[in-house]
């Protein structure tokens, strides 16, 4: 089957308009028209209902359209593959990642791993920590970083335990931002009765408020270390009433020795940033 005629369909089922099809194509409407008419042909199906300028997909259209699209994505997945074939890469790790971990140590890990396993592809995908667990089970990823357990029947290893410190920029102040998602925040709270908590749903975003002292947080040093290193950011270490801890959990549906390799990989990087 002819690969640019059936993008052209999938544009004309998605536009519902012959001439922004030929617009996004780059087409001739005329050859648009032709286009679609040589795939009616050749599926022997009534696939639009038109008026006009304007396209409709029938049942039929619908149909085919959802397997047009599944053909397309092959032949692009197919092709990359081949580029990535040829590149030296011979095998893919795709990884989903808990935004506090790919924006703080995930540079540091990947930039580890390539280095020691250079003909791996590695992908990511960045997910809540609550969603990692769900995308390994489905087998969306092979491996996921995540900041909490998952509730799903896989494979979980503790591969960092981090004590909780005081972040900064300045002393006086009594207002602390802290994840939506925080699991210490009993702690917290215990330590800090009269404190003023305001929840945040991104880490980075915590980090900027501090930083232009709005308040202070409580967040695992793994996740500042750039900033404190940068003298944007202070720590100390808290005596906590109640032990805060964080820790970051590698997640897989099943052994495999490219994930035992990746998981050695972040254990070596915690190690040596704690």
């Amino acid at each position: 089957m002819d690969t640019n005629r059936l993008k052209t369909f999938v544009i004309a089922a998605e536009t519902e308009n012959l001439r922004e099809a030929a617009e996004r194509l780059q087409y001739a409407q005329s050859t648009v028209t032709k286009h679609i008419q040589y795939m009616e042909q050749l599926t022997k199906t009534k696939l639009f209902t038109r008026q006009h300028q304007q396209v409709k997909l029938t049942a039929a259209g619908h149909f085919f359209y959802q397997k047009a699209q599944a053909m397309m994505a092959l032949e692009q997945q197919t092709w990359q593959d081949l580029m990535n074939f040829n590149a030296g890469y011979t095998e893919e790790l795709v990884i989903a990642a808990a935004p506090q971990i790919a924006c703080s140590v995930l540079p540091q890990i990947i930039q580890q791993f390539k280095a020691l396993y250079a003909h791996v592809q590695v992908r990511v995908d960045i997910l809540p920590s609550n969603e990692v667990g769900e995308a390994v089970f489905q087998q969306q990823v092979g491996v996921g970083l995540s900041k909490m357990p998952s509730t799903r029947d896989i494979i979980e290893q503790v591969v960092a335990k981090e004590d909780i410190v005081e972040v900064y920029a300045h002393d006086d102040t009594n207002v602390i931002y802290l994840h939506a998602f925080t699991a210490y925040f009993a702690s917290l709270q215990q330590q800090f009765p009269y404190a003023q908590f305001h929840q945040l749903n991104q880490t980075e975003a915590i980090k900027r408020f501090v930083e232009q002292g709005l308040g202070k947080a409580y967040l695992p040093y793994s996740v500042v270390a750039n900033e404190v290193k940068q003298g944007r950011l202070f720590y100390r270490q808290v005596v906590w009433q109640v032990p805060a801890y964080s820790h970051t959990y590698v997640l897989t549906k099943y052994q495999h020795s490219l994930y035992d390799a990746f998981t050695q990989v972040v254990k070596h990087v915690y190690q040596a940033m704690l």
